[in-house]
């Protein structure tokens, strides 16, 4: 609604006749905002997202304008000549004007809103470029010179009444002909300089504040010690404070009272870290207090992240959240077709950053160019860190012999950090760009670190010049990346590739061509593959902790960016995600130059200019007769103009060498490729098999697959030949090749979990892991698998993957169940569009088992005993045992897939940290719903399953295969070994006292679970940390629920002591009632509880800040007081079912009736049925409670009887075994002493009873033989319609013996 009502203030204010001369003007492309950009209410989002207050006014829209000159009058009361759309720079498109003054004017009339009065008035640029000087109703309000930082003016004194004030802004620009800071702006674009913009390029707004007021806040996060620090500035703070809230959603987590323009500390318990995979922000409310009163608030918010520089030997490291980090990046320019300088849109804003996180980066370098505030919002809000340069004076077109304004420089740098200070994906200041205007270095660093203390200082980037108080060593290089040494800094990449891919159709002018095009969207991808695989060697060889690559998007003529320049993507993001994230993910394990190139090491060659013989190629051809020299061949030569190898100069050339290779593994050799330099065509053989045949030039040394069956031809641990011929049509020529390979940390996990699919036959080509899900052509390409282009899929045991020809799951399908060597067998090569991997286990095993291992037998059992709960508890093998510790639950969730739970303490057995690696830890962890806490159960034989990962095809495990006691049990690779066999033996959960049902919760009134377990006893001091790792240290709540069974029959007093909170039911009844924020008071409350009877108890406690404690005790005559120990207590946390008809050792003759009833519950779930069992023999099945079951017609002789609960997760639960003994009837047959049957039996409503008399007397007792239903039968029949649901005895004219019925 306010935006609506300032929408039409602004336009109220505008001449018409100005709005309707206004015509947008032409750019040579457009984006895809360029059309929705609302002349009249240009990006209305409030422009400061990290001081928000909720009243202000958008003057972005039109505004008059008009170009000027040096000492031109101030246009008072003057209509401007020309309109404009601020705030877009008059050289933009979207501005109207499109054309560059280096001098211009603004006006515009604002009326000030009335409920505004009293309050102090402030006008905000976010920026103008660059000396600005803004008049209020003709007032000068002061002249600033900074072309990146807000301008903010305080205009109360100079608003004159209720109506119109009249606002003018003068700008003056020099752009190219002053030292000032402006980036990459020139009056002349060409080449790597671009289009300047003079003016207003930031939002304008007005905001009214109180007269003491909020100025500005810093924040500072501290996660070693989980402390926010927060200082709130403010000119006038006498007598008063501020009190700043930190919140986790709608749950504050944190909050403080203080001075202002002081640092405070909020405490911020159990933080959650932000960073590029979890970018999570607190909520920050903060407010300007004159003692009760709230003088001003603003709202704002923060990320909980450290950013450190570790100096590790031999080359210090880059650490995030004290973790290693690899950063891998764009270099981001910020320009626009239609803006300039200017986004159109928030939307455009966000998209350049969603695009960066949608190729893979988890970095962004801004180049040289400062951010509206809203960018780096959107790089705080989606996860990405930012390395800020400082626009740099004197950009590279700058006249001969221009000065540094050198004091300006130190005050644009000064606030270019103050004012982004507070946002958390900043991680870095870059303070000089290569050699652009660098003056005094060192104090800049000094300057720079005293300014901001937690974050790296990148001297210079493209220096390569290391020095003690820099944090990081930069180096630029193109187009191939490479790497600086240094044993004082981190060394980086900070600029390469520049790539240029023209795209016709969404060009800004011609195409200009820097360093090397490409022509195809694949030649790009091969060009940046190549020069990723160069940067995971140097993470190995020099330490690199970072590289930037240029450039995310086009701009103007520059043509190398991953999307044109209106925001087109000229690669499958997909694709080039996969390759950065192996880059920042993984490390190479293993390399090896198998044969190097003559650039790495001098390698002699055999060659001849002259055609050979035809079997040139081949190992054991005689090549005595050629020369011998150092490779490479050609005309190349280095910067001082000497050759480089051996001279060659005539159209064709053949060399031969030998290498000798070791026994390389599968990887390795599967990773053994070609490293080529090519000038012109050349054709490659291996032991006379071709291996590569290569058209047209390469610039350097390119990376080439190996034939399939050049590989096959290797000789291991043996001598083999490469041959190759290259012939020259043309321009320079050179020839040289090596051979290497390179494996990564990842190789092995892309090709071992549920599915693993190739591009080529026999599991060859490309490899890409496949976990269980549904993958669309989208999610394929994602992982990097372009459409049709799957030959081979290795399909793990317990999984099975449906095809599709089709996207969405569409067109032909097929199941396939078994590792498919080459689809053609099955005409499915290169025809998949779209595939499902589904789990592929035995289903309906839910129950309680002890899990027994094949090979040693012993069970499976989470060590340290039946009171272990805590999380990251190990699993292990022990000596068979009925304790609570060796008993699991199965619960089946569908397709053979199982949550495994801790029958003691209510955890879900666990792969430890989802860890794809052989040798992780399985564990008890709280229940996360996530794949590494389901398995995938596959038959062994024998009675034997084989437990499976469900996320990593991964089998459930004893160490080493061992067969001692308390061996680990881990995750390993599924090699049908018997240590990985496991059989399910059900038993009984124990109906024995074990505790209290404990629920979490984050919030003081039970409002976001955090988890669930089981407490033996309620008697805890956890002083001033967590209650339990998923809780945050303060404003949580507690819940214990159970049973509770007294040992006498007497009045029972309970105590209460706690820190904070407590309530306590006894029966149902509310017995301690103190829900009060005090600590370390005794409460109590009575009532009379009889001896060995189960009551209901709950217990709740909620704790607000500061210690936590709470302990429950009692007492009674004959009871001292006591912390109520576990033996007490029944958590009721499992399912459980008891037989509690017939009672055991009962015996029965052959023609009674038996009745059989049970009671059953299931806290994880629903009751399905619980079914009756003679012995294996099932009885019958009750579906609703009362659970009963009248058995007749029964054998002699003895019985076990049962009963069985069946879950609605297949789960199924027996009851303890009862002994029964049926007997002959003693005297008379049963039937022939009642003289009546009746029927239906078990009977609904109208029960049908036979008898000699056609009306006699009934009465119906219950199982406890009271009398529920007496009367005279009416035409041989009794209506039970009223009768509750169970099983009844029936005698007629009042006879002893009877028959029993059953009620549904």
């Amino acid at each position: 609604m306010r935006k609506n009502l300032i929408t039409f203030l602004l336009l109220s204010l505008l001449p018409i006749t100005l709005m309707a001369q206004f015509s947008p003007k032409t750019t040579p492309i457009k984006t895809q905002w360029t059309d929705q950009v609302d002349k009249n209410n240009p990006l209305p989002e409030y422009p400061r997202p990290q001081l928000v207050r909720a009243d202000w006014m958008n003057l972005n829209g039109y505004w008059e304008f008009k170009s000027g000159a040096a000492g031109d009058a101030v246009p008072v009361n003057q209509t401007l000549g020309e309109q404009i759309v601020v705030p877009f720079a008059p050289e933009a498109t979207l501005s109207g004007i499109v054309k560059h003054y280096e001098r211009v004017w603004y006006r515009k009339l604002v009326t000030i809103p009335s409920n505004w009065t009293g309050k102090r008035i402030l006008i905000h640029f976010g920026a103008i470029d660059w000396e600005s000087e803004v008049y209020v109703n003709g007032v000068s309000m002061g002249i600033h010179k900074g072309g990146y930082d807000e301008v903010t003016y305080d205009i109360t004194d100079q608003i004159v009444g209720t109506g119109p004030q009249e606002i003018i802004v003068r700008v003056f620009d020099p752009t190219r002909d002053y030292g000032q800071p402006r980036g990459k702006q020139t009056t002349a674009p060409g080449g790597i300089m671009y289009t300047c913009v003079t003016g207003i390029w930031q939002t304008v707004w007005l905001e009214p504040v109180a007269q003491q007021n909020i100025g500005s806040i810093k924040i500072t996060p501290d996660i070693d010690n989980d402390v926010l620090k927060l200082t709130v500035n403010t000119e006038n703070a006498t007598g008063l404070t501020v009190k700043a809230f930190a919140k986790d959603a709608s749950v504050q987590v944190g909050e403080i009272t203080g001075n202002a323009n002081t640092e405070l500390s909020i405490h911020i318990p159990n933080a959650k870290l932000w960073s590029p995979e979890n970018p999570f922000l607190y909520d920050l409310d903060i407010k300007l207090m004159n003692g009760n009163t709230v003088v001003d608030s603003v709202s704002s918010y923060f990320g909980m992240r450290k950013i450190a520089l570790v100096r590790e030997s031999p080359t210090p490291q880059i650490y995030l959240n004290n973790k290693p980090i690899y950063m891998m990046g764009p270099l981001d320019q910020g320009f626009w077709p239609d803006g300039i300088y200017t986004a159109p849109t928030d939307e455009a804003l966000r998209f350049d950053i969603e695009a960066e996180k949608a190729l893979g980066f988890n970095m962004v370098r801004k180049h040289i160019k400062v951010e509206p505030q809203r960018w780096y919002y959107w790089a705080d809000k989606l996860g990405i860190l930012v390395w800020q340069d400082m626009p740099s004076p004197n950009s590279y077109d700058a006249p001969s012999g221009m000065a540094i304004d050198k004091p300006q420089f130190d005050l644009e740098l000064t606030r270019m950090i103050n004012t982004h200070l507070n946002s958390p994906s900043i991680v870095s200041w870059v303070i000089f760009n290569e050699w652009q205007a660098e003056f005094e270095s060192p104090r800049h660093t000094l300057m720079v670190r005293a300014l901001d203390p937690t974050r790296l200082i990148n001297q210079g980037s493209g220096h390569e010049r290391s020095e003690e108080q820099c944090d990081i060593l930069d180096g630029h290089y193109y187009a191939p990346p490479k790497c600086p040494t240094s044993t004082t800094s981190a060394v980086v990449c900070g600029e390469y590739g520049g790539i240029g891919y023209p795209i016709a159709n969404h060009l800004w002018s011609t195409a200009g061509n820097f360093y090397g095009n490409v022509s195809s969207a694949e030649a790009l991808i091969q060009r940046y593959t190549d020069f990723s695989e160069r940067l995971l060697m140097f993470k190995k060889t020099n330490g690199m902790s970072a590289a930037v690559y240029t450039e995310i998007t086009d701009v103007e003529i520059e043509v190398n960016g991953f999307l044109t320049y209106d925001r087109m993507y000229k690669v499958n993001p997909a694709i080039i995600k996969a390759i950065n994230e192996k880059v920042i993910n993984e490390t190479v394990t293993s390399s090896a130059d198998v044969s190097p190139t003559s650039d790495k090491e001098p390698q002699t060659w055999k060659y001849t200019t002259s055609a050979p013989t035809v079997s040139w190629y081949t190992a054991s051809f005689d090549d005595s007769a050629w020369a011998s020299a150092t490779g490479g061949f050609g005309t190349r030569v280095d910067g001082s103009g000497n050759q480089i190898g051996t001279l060659w100069n005539t159209s064709n050339i053949w060399i031969r060498k030998t290498f000798t290779l070791g026994n390389l593994t599968p990887l390795q050799l599967k990773n053994l490729r070609l490293s080529v330099f090519h000038d012109e065509n050349a054709s490659i053989y291996i032991n006379g098999v071709l291996a590569a045949t290569l058209t047209g030039y390469t610039t350097d040394y390119i990376p080439v697959e190996i034939s399939q069956a050049a590989k096959n031809a290797l000789v291991m641990n043996g001598t083999n030949t490469i041959a190759i011929s290259c012939r020259q049509t043309t321009g320079g020529q050179f020839i040289d090749a090596g051979l290497s390979y390179m494996v990564l940390s990842g190789d092995e996990q892309r090709t071992k979990g549920a599915v693993t699919a190739y591009n080529d036959c026999e599991l060859a080509g490309t490899a890409t892991r496949i976990d269980p899900g549904d993958y669309n052509l989208a999610k394929l390409q994602a992982l990097g698998i372009t459409d049709n282009s799957i030959s081979s899929l290795k399909i793990a045991e317990g999984y099975k993957v449906l095809v599709y020809d089709g996207d969405n799951f569409t067109g032909t399908s097929l199941e396939m169940t078994e590792t498919a060597n080459c689809l053609t067998a099955t005409n499915w090569n290169d025809k998949i569009t779209s595939l499902k991997v589904v789990p592929n286990g035995v289903p309906g095993l839910g129950g309680v088992y002890t899990v027994q291992n094949r090979n040693s037998n012993l069970n499976m059992e989470v060590y340290g005993g039946t009171t272990v709960i805590a999380n990251g508890a190990n699993i292990v093998q022990n000596t068979p045992a009925q304790t609570a510790n060796q008993q699991f639950i199965f619960t089946h969730l569908g397709n053979g897939v199982y949550k495994i739970m801790a029958v003691h303490s209510l955890k879900q057995v666990s792969v430890n940290d989802k860890q794809v690696a052989d040798s992780a830890n399985v564990q008890q962890w709280l229940d996360s719903e996530s794949d590494n806490q389901q398995f995938i159960l596959v038959n062994a034989g024998d009675g034997f399953y084989k437990l499976i990962a469900k996320y990593s095809g991964r089998v459930v495990d004893v160490l080493a295969s061992g067969v001692a006691a308390r061996a680990n049990i881990q995750a390993a690779v599924n090699n049908n070994q018997t240590s990985a066999m496991w059989k399910l033996n059900p038993t009984t959960i124990s109906t024995a006292a074990d505790g209290l049902l404990c629920q979490m919760y984050n919030g003081m009134s039970f409002e976001n679970m955090a988890g669930t377990t089981k407490h033996a006893k309620v008697d805890f001091d956890w002083a001033l940390g967590a209650a339990d790792p998923v809780l945050k240290v303060d404003k949580t709540s507690i819940r214990w629920t159970g049973q509770i069974v007294p040992k006498y029959s007497e009045k029972y007093t309970f105590y209460i002591t706690s820190d904070n909170g407590r309530r306590l039911w006894i029966d149902n009844q509310l017995i301690i009632d103190k829900w009060i924020s005090d600590w370390d008071i005794e409460y109590s409350g009575s009532i009379t509880l009889e001896a060995g009877k189960k009551y209901d108890i709950k217990v709740e406690y909620f704790e607000e800040v500061g210690g936590a404690n709470i302990r429950l005790r009692w007492s009674s005559p004959s009871q001292v007081k006591q912390i109520i120990p576990q033996t007490y207590f029944y958590s009721n946390s499992l399912p459980a079912v008891e037989l509690i008809l017939p009672s055991t050792s009962n015996s029965y003759s052959e023609n009674e009736t038996v009745a059989l009833k049970a009671v059953a519950s299931n806290p994880l779930g629903n009751i399905v049925r619980v079914e009756f069992y003679d012995g294996s023999t099932l009885l019958g099945a009750d579906t609703e409670a009362p659970y009963e079951f009248a058995w007749q017609n029964m054998v002699k002789g003895a019985h076990v009887v049962k009963a069985v609960l069946v879950c609605d997760n297949s789960m199924t639960i027996p009851s303890a075994n009862v002994n029964v003994e049926i007997t002959e009837p003693a005297g008379l047959n049963e039937l022939q002493e009642t003289g009546f049957d009746i029927y239906p039996n078990p009977v609904s409503d109208i029960l049908i009873i036979s008898s000699a008399k056609a009306q006699t007397s009934y009465c119906i007792y219950n199982a406890t033989g009271q009398l529920q239903l007496t009367g005279q039968t009416i035409n041989g029949t009794v209506d039970l319609s009223q009768l509750p649901k169970g099983i009844y005895t029936i005698r007629l004219n009042g006879l002893h013996a009877g028959k029993l019925l059953m009620k549904k």
